[in-house]
């Protein structure tokens, strides 16, 4: 009751003095709470017509002339692992067609050419399995470009001593022919050899056993690792320096006569 006799009390001029004073306090304009962008993310972007043709657009560009640069990469740096190269062999791995031929133009002219030296009676065609068989192990290879040249020579020299025991068991029969006779003409191992960059490396190389000259040309042709031409050849690394100092030995010897050593010899012995 003393409450309402109170309120009863209070002037109505009083009530509205007051809200008219909290009134004027209060700031002339507030701050008006504005909501979040909720586009602004990237994540929040819907896919346009323009983004989703991205990857093909990707694929034209590499193989347009600009892709040439990645041609001449193993021209530029020989057979050593370059950065370029580890994304072809990670984007082959995924799949991408182009980096797959960038794989096989980069490589596959030493694999021809080792298989012609160990005697393969079609180097070309046999390129083409041992490449095949690379590329269905890609999602399991390690190693970048290091790991997908050692695992290609490995496999060729597999499919190398397979094509000769297969030709081993399948002898051929044919009339003497006194021109194609290969005890007055050299060898296809030696005519191979002789094909090589350095002529007088290659005539020295097929004087050597078949042993020394398998891991001279991996160590040089290949430019494989002694741990890495160990595994090629299903051996220890102890063995392979044993018959690469050999083979080191052997054929500074047959060059002692001459000016100079060849170049990839002074590399094998290191």
């Amino acid at each position: 009751m003393t409450t309402a006799m109170t309120r009863a009390r209070t002037p109505a001029t009083t009530r509205v003095t007051t809200r008219a004073t909290t009134r004027a306090r209060m700031p002339a304009t507030a701050p008006r709470r504005t909501r979040p962008d909720r586009t602004t993310p990237a994540t929040r972007v819907r896919p346009t017509a323009l983004t989703r043709v991205t990857p093909r657009v990707r694929a034209t560009a590499a193989t347009t002339p600009a892709a040439a640069t990645t041609e001449n990469r193993t021209q530029r740096h020989g057979l050593r692992s370059t950065p370029e190269l580890d994304d072809d062999v990670r984007d082959a791995a995924s799949g991408d067609g182009v980096a797959l031929r960038r794989l096989y133009d980069a490589l596959a002219p030493k694999i021809v050419a080792y298989l012609r030296l160990r005697g393969a009676e079609d180097p070309e065609g046999l390129t083409n399995d041992v490449f095949l068989a690379v590329f269905t192990r890609l999602d399991r290879l390690t190693g970048g470009w290091t790991g997908f040249r050692a695992l290609t020579f490995t496999i060729a020299h597999s499919r190398a001593v397979d094509d000769l025991r297969r030709q081993a068991r399948q002898p051929r029969h044919s009339e003497y022919d006194a021109e194609h006779d290969g005890r007055a003409d050299s060898s296809a191992e030696q005519q191979a050899l002789a094909g090589m960059d350095d002529g007088e490396a290659s005539q020295l190389l097929a004087l050597l056993p078949d042993e020394q000259r398998t891991v001279v040309m991996l160590r040089v042709l290949g430019d494989l690792s002694v741990a890495q031409t160990a595994l090629a050849l299903r051996t220890t690394e102890a063995r392979v320096k044993k018959l690469q100092q050999r083979a080191v030995l052997a054929l500074r010897g047959l060059v002692s006569t001459s000016e100079s050593a060849p170049k990839d010899l002074d590399e094998v012995g290191r």
